[in-house]
């Protein structure tokens, strides 16, 4: 499988910026990092959705099992960027936002290139299309990894499980990123036949909303929860495979999704939805790293309520791995005292969220 023209032109640009940066890089890597360190990238997920957020329909059952059990953390108020999955994960993924918009996401250092300088080797996993142009920025990352599997969308998400079993001990620190197809349109494509549990009936019964979908739009709309309910089940899945280790794993989708939540509208991309943009974001830590960095538990803990938009995401990440590397900001990390709970979440860099969006419907 080839890459588009497109995606070709992401990558040697962003291969001649990262070899520029890294010739003046300045980094302070602390050598008692956690050897397993996961990031799954979710796809179209409204939290509004998902059990674990409150939904009165048991949507993610797993997730809610290991909440209980006290090793994993749900964060109440983040949410993305943008409403599409370029525009979000060149903000997710690099150190780009919109203070720098000026300057290309690619010329901005990404995460695999700073994990890779932290001495992780890195794995990417994916079941998004690998040669859309919709994909271009996590493709084009994607391929800077040590390892890089592109599943190619074709499947379900489990079929990246075994991909990851193969090559899970690839060296003694690794990081690795599973990018699903998660939630995405055609709803009913994603999930398997024995996750059709939720029907238009029980979500006629629970419809409160202002808007009410027609018998076709309730039909769509359970085969999204059914989605959803699959998500559960593979995001629970990551996280078995790691619960014996010393790993931390974070999961956050990259922008969320509206489903005839204020009218007769199923999907993405507009910019006049809180839906499109409340995304859940999520940390399971094992037993062991919870042994072994108890502050760092705590910090986690503490920060549960704090709003953020995900172009802070890089910066979290690497304040509560310890990773100190040109252009991190502790102002933007979620974890540090001195974060700003005051910046402004502008959406496409000037649609403010908390003042346009988030009381809406």
């Amino acid at each position: 499988m080839h890459l588009s023209l497109e995606h070709d032109k992401f990558l040697k640009s962003m291969q001649s910026s990262i070899d520029t940066m890294k010739h003046n890089l300045q980094n302070n890597i602390k050598h008692d990092l956690p050897p397993k360190v996961v990031l799954i990238i979710g796809e179209s997920t409204q939290r509004g959705y998902m059990g674990i957020y409150g939904f009165n329909l048991p949507t993610t059952p797993n997730l809610e099992k290991l909440k209980i059990d006290s090793n994993l953390f749900v964060f109440n108020d983040i949410i993305s960027p943008a409403t599409t999955t370029n525009a979000s994960l060149e903000k997710v993924l690099t150190m780009s936002s919109y203070e720098n918009s000026h300057i290309p996401w690619y010329m901005n250092f990404n995460i695999i290139d700073i994990m890779k300088i932290a001495g992780y080797k890195t794995i990417w996993i994916s079941n998004q299309m690998g040669y859309h142009i919709h994909d271009a920025v996590g493709t084009s990352i994607a391929r800077t990894s040590d390892i890089s599997r592109l599943n190619g969308g074709a499947g379900y998400d489990g079929e990246l499980l075994p991909i990851f079993d193969s090559i899970k001990n690839y060296s003694n620190a690794n990081f690795y990123v599973f990018h699903l197809l998660g939630t995405h349109l055609q709803y009913k494509k994603r999930y398997p036949k024995e996750y059709k549990y939720f029907t238009d009936k029980e979500i006629k019964n629970i419809q409160t909303k202002q808007y009410n979908p027609t018998q076709a739009e309730l039909t769509i709309k359970a085969d999204y929860l059914n989605a959803v309910l699959y998500n559960d089940f593979i995001v629970s899945s990551i996280v078995e495979k790691f619960k014996d280790d010393n790993a931390i794993i974070f999961y956050l989708s990259d922008h969320g999704e509206e489903v005839y939540d204020f009218r007769s509208f199923a999907g993405h991309g507009t910019k006049d939805s809180r839906f499109s943009l409340e995304i859940p974001f999520i940390i399971y830590v094992s037993d062991t790293y919870k042994k072994i960095y108890p502050h760092k538990v705590e910090l986690i803990k503490n920060s549960l309520n704090k709003p953020q938009m995900s172009d802070d995401f890089i910066h979290s990440f690497l304040d509560i791995l310890d990773i100190r590397i040109g252009g991190f900001d502790n102002t933007r990390s979620i974890f540090n005292d001195k974060y700003n709970v005051n910046r402004k979440r502008f959406i496409y860099n000037k649609i403010d969220y908390d003042k346009e969006l988030k009381n809406n419907y």
